[in-house]
């Protein structure tokens, strides 16, 4: 997690066509997530189901979750609209 003007940079492990859709916190120091969502990895499904969980899960407006890199990967880069701070804190609950 990097600090972006007010919102953060958060590196993200996405594993598309899981069973269920879950997010784990990583303990690796900057703190990432490891992502499971039940969409595919096909037509941009899979980063679609991982913006609306990340804004769900830290209650947050889908619009301020946004894609930065590795749309085609699974280690992906998400600007959230959330200072470090506040991002750790969600995380944390």
């Amino acid at each position: 997690m990097r600090p972006d003007g007010g919102a953060s940079l958060l590196s993200v492990r996405v594993q598309p066509g899981s069973a269920e859709d879950a997010v784990t916190v990583v303990a690796t120091d900057p703190p990432a997530l490891a992502v499971k969502v039940r969409a595919r990895a096909h037509d941009g499904e899979a980063n679609a189901a991982v913006i609306r969980l990340l804004s769900a899960t830290l209650g947050i407006a889908k619009t301020t979750v946004v894609l930065q890199r590795g749309a085609a990967s699974r280690k992906t880069l998400y600007r959230v609209g959330l200072s470090p701070l506040e991002l750790r804190a969600r995380l944390e609950t």
